[in-house]
């Protein structure tokens, strides 16, 4: 199985401003229920820091 890690800082500003758009388009495609998928990025964002 292969895997796309292309990990970087976000911080602010228009970066940020993707990502939110890039998860919230992501989460309202899929059937994976919002709060799910919120739950599992806020998971991730805690592991990182």
């Amino acid at each position: 199985m292969h895997y796309n890690m292309d990990i970087k800082y976000i911080g602010l500003g228009q970066a940020a401003k993707a990502l939110v758009y890039y998860v919230t388009d992501y989460f309202t495609k899929s059937l994976l229920p919002v709060n799910v998928g919120f739950d599992a990025l806020r998971y991730a964002v805690k592991e990182m820091a």
